[in-house]
């Protein structure tokens, strides 16, 4: 890595202090939307094909979740600077999403976007925290491994946990994997948290595996909500905007329409069936809005014609996230029975919530942690049994088909369809029981779940966790994962021969261009890093120019003490052979090759 200097600089002119906390995050992008520049037309057309955009492509729950976290971090985080690491394709696009925050007084946290060898640089001298806030990367893990000897807390958070495919490519790498007591999955739920050691209890049951595995620790932190985007406005304006019944009393599902992975629908428009007989001269009408995995919208309405339910129900099915708002605030009551395992939080209720709309939702997974009974809405008691053996090994025939496993799982979970007519029931009839619940919601909403609240909990976890750092002895041993891949050692073949150190080189008056100047090409193709970055060419060429004929190549490794280690100066001598700076000796005795290799050069 590249020598580092005492001060980086930050996007808003600060500067990160040796012993400073940084607060590392993987970033592709912070989800903003960027003004389009350009002429008037230009830029009503970019409005009107964003629009269609966002309607034609609505954001699952997890895109969102984890955009408005990093957002609020942006603009609430107190602990430090912050180092944002994108793919290198990424990097441009979110540098322009930092800038534009910044000049918006939305970027109230110093941030920057940097390279893997900038947050390694600063781990030696920083206090480092590193979050992972997309999914469970064990490859974390390895960087720590690889480039600090002080141990740092890393933590990831979650979302969707339940995909079969996550027990080998997730859960398995994470406990074979140098974790330590300073490590935290943060769970969105208790209920998330209880699935995911469950997991991990499972599948270390199954394995030869002794003693404690994942040594990290799991903590509940959940996800928060924009108390200032979502807030209770005026219900018959939101009614006029979105063209529904001013007089009804209207009942809201949001959120993706599928029994595969979200909910099924059906047994809820039989509850509201029931409601709509006992309520004879009420106008009663259940919004179904979101977007739809493949065709289930339409199964489902293919289903309630003939069940005779559609009468009651209306669809929205492309409507912008930025709308979301007035949905809930048209609304009196929102409901959503999630039975699927697939679920783990329900950003959704926290949204209607925070409205100032009262919910009903099933007893299910993290729905539980918001939804206070019968202060905020109701909880709908659900049942499930063991009854997943024929669904686990059918899925051995299908596998990455998740959405087959899902909905099967969700058809044998049910929520008490009798209980959650009742609720409905109860709150279609009491204008002023939905009054108290949603001056309850929108208090609870305030104190407990805006984002500043959760940054301040990461903030104390991550002040915690960093002290159980502080204590633990430094990483002296380098130990390669299985995630280590070993290129050369496995495709040692490929090449005819092996260069080793007992190879003879001399310098070579042929070269790129015809030049005896170095010139590193391709550069341009990486913005994050420099691939030519620990090289010292110029000390290489120095030995050769030295040496009266031929030199061994371990005694330039040996000699070669300035530009790096001994694979990195292997590495430029390979460079300078390819490009014909210098030259290898085909000596059959002091080289290793292939019989074919062997018979080219004898003859």
């Amino acid at each position: 890595m590249q020598p580092h200097t005492e001060r980086d600089a930050n996007s808003d002119g600060r500067s990160v202090e040796p012993g400073d906390s940084i607060l590392a995050m993987c970033c592709e992008r912070t989800g903003v939307r960027l003004p389009h520049e350009g002429s008037p037309i230009r830029r009503i057309y970019s409005r009107v094909r964003n629009s269609l955009r966002e309607r034609s492509q609505l954001p699952l729950g997890a895109n969102v979740a984890t955009r408005n976290l990093y957002l609020a971090f942006l603009r609430h985080y107190n602990a430090g600077g912050i180092f944002l690491l994108p793919s290198p394709r990424a990097e441009g696009a979110l540098r322009k999403e930092l800038g534009w925050l910044h000049q918006q007084g939305k970027l109230r946290s110093p941030a920057q976007v940097v390279s893997m060898d900038e947050i390694c640089r600063v781990a030696s001298r920083n206090r480092l925290r590193w979050f992972e806030p997309r999914s469970i990367d064990a490859g974390l893990l390895d960087i720590r491994q690889a480039y600090s000897t002080r141990p740092f807390p890393i933590t990831w958070t979650h979302h969707t946990v339940s995909y079969r495919e996550m027990l080998g490519g997730v859960f398995l790498p994470l406990l074979v994997s140098d974790t330590l007591p300073c490590d935290s999955i943060v769970c969105s739920s208790r209920a998330a948290r209880a699935a995911i050691s469950n997991v991990l209890e499972m599948i270390a049951s199954r394995l030869p595996l002794h003693g404690q595995l994942y040594k990290g620790r799991f903590d509940v932190v959940p996800f928060g909500v924009d108390t200032d985007e979502f807030r209770p406005l005026d219900q018959r304006t939101c009614r006029r905007i979105l063209r529904l019944p001013l007089d009804a009393t209207i009942l809201l599902f949001l959120g993706r329409i599928s029994a595969s992975d979200k909910t099924d629908l059906l047994p809820l428009a039989m509850a509201v069936s029931e409601v709509k007989k006992k309520l004879k001269n009420q106008h009663l009408l259940l919004v179904i809005a979101g977007k739809s995995r493949e065709n289930h919208a339409e199964y489902l309405k293919e289903e309630l014609r003939e069940r005779g339910l559609a009468d009651c129900i209306r669809f929205i099915p492309h409507l912008a996230e930025s709308e979301n708002r007035y949905l809930y605030c048209a609304a009196d009551v929102f409901v959503s029975p999630s039975d699927n395992i697939q679920e783990t939080f329900g950003l959704v209720v926290l949204e209607a919530m925070a409205c100032g709309v009262p919910q009903v939702v099933s007893d299910w997974n993290g729905y539980r942690d918001l939804v206070v009974e019968g202060e905020t809405g109701f909880l709908i008691p659900t049942m499930w049994a063991e009854c997943d053996d024929s669904i686990i090994r059918k899925g051995l025939m299908y596998p990455g088909e998740w959405v087959l496993d899902h909905f099967q799982l969700g058809q044998s979970a049910c929520v008490d369809i009798r209980l959650l007519s009742q609720a409905l029931f109860e709150l279609a009839r009491n204008r002023e029981l939905r009054r108290r619940m949603s001056i309850a919601s929108r208090r609870r909403a305030e104190v407990l779940f805006n984002w500043r609240n959760t940054v301040r909990q990461y903030e104390e976890l991550w002040t915690e966790l960093s002290g159980i750092a502080s204590r633990l002895p430094d990483i002296h041993k380098f130990h390669k994962s299985y995630r280590f891949p070993g290129y050369f050692r496995c495709f040692q073949g490929y090449a005819t021969i092996e260069i080793n150190e007992d190879t003879l080189l001399t310098s070579e008056k042929f070269c790129m261009a015809g030049s005896d100047n170095i010139v590193l090409p391709y550069r341009k193709l990486f913005s994050m890093f420099d691939p030519f970055a620990e090289w010292n060419l110029s000390e290489i060429r120095g030995i050769f120019k030295q040496s009266q004929k031929s030199i061994r190549v371990g005694d330039v490794l040996d000699l070669a003490a300035n530009s790096g280690g001994r694979s990195e100066v292997l590495r430029q001598l390979m460079w300078l052979l390819k490009y014909g700076y210098i030259r290898a000796i085909r000596d059959v005795n002091t080289m290793q090759h292939s019989p074919v290799a062997v018979h080219s050069m004898v003859e």
